[in-house]
């Protein structure tokens, strides 16, 4: 859906998308802004898992639900399965070290306030566009996955379009 802008003459003019020169960029952005887009609070970047990937964006959202977040540049038809395997790997995981993780970067009293949904985590994947496989496939995984288009436009225009609501 295009994007328009009002001109001071009651016009309206289209907004161009302009392309995104990395996937970096689209993370830091995010992850800048976590709980002002997606109400999160952040936790770490590119964390480590011991199965040898590495999670973009690891949060939790406002009822202590872990969220792992995954962005891709453009469509890529792995971006389900890498993070379907990041949750595998945080559910072998002991609750504690997801605990200790809220505390250190949110400090005790939010730890408080927030708790943690050990057994409700959730995954985000951000990105350009999905195949009509990925939204097909997140109704027959019983994860908590969301698949979230973005768009940069001209004007500093940035818009994030959930395309399942859950």
């Amino acid at each position: 859906m295009p994007v328009f802008k009002t001109t001071s003459s009651d016009q309206l003019k289209k907004l161009n998308v302009l392309p995104l020169s990395k996937e970096r960029d689209l993370q830091r952005l995010i992850e800048k802004n976590l709980l002002e887009t997606l109400g999160l609070q952040f936790l770490a970047t590119e964390y480590t898992t011991t199965s040898g990937g590495r999670i973009d964006t690891l949060a939790v959202d406002s009822d202590g639900a872990p969220v792992i977040i995954e962005y891709k540049k453009n469509r890529n038809d792995a971006v389900i399965n890498q993070a379907l395997s990041y949750v595998k790997w945080l559910k072998t995981q002991k609750s504690e070290f997801f605990q200790k993780l809220m505390i250190d970067k949110l400090g005790q009293k939010t730890y408080d306030e927030i708790g943690l949904d050990w057994k409700n985590p959730r995954v985000i994947c951000i990105a350009e566009a999905f195949s009509r496989f990925d939204i097909d496939t997140i109704h027959f995984v019983s994860a908590r996955i969301e698949l979230i288009r973005y768009r940069i436009y001209e004007d500093g225009i940035f818009t994030l379009e959930p395309l399942n609501v859950l």
